[in-house]
């Protein structure tokens, strides 16, 4: 649990580092349509996603090299 910490932390903080960016408000605010048209929300949520598989997947791997 101690290694899952830093990264729900992360991920919780992640959506704050983009709210304010250019075009902010064209597609309505807080919509999901905003979410999911706007690349900056797309492309910093693949790369979330793709960091956590690769942060998982190594956490898998150490610990079966460990038994």
């Amino acid at each position: 649990m101690k290694r899952k910490v830093p990264f729900l932390i992360l991920s919780g903080i992640a959506p704050l580092l983009c709210m304010a960016h250019p075009g902010h408000g064209e597609t309505g605010g807080f919509t999901i349509t905003h979410y999911i048209v706007e690349p900056i929300h797309v492309f910093t949520g693949i790369f979330l996603l793709s960091l956590s598989v690769a942060v998982f997947s190594y956490i898998k791997r150490k610990a079966k090299l460990a038994k």
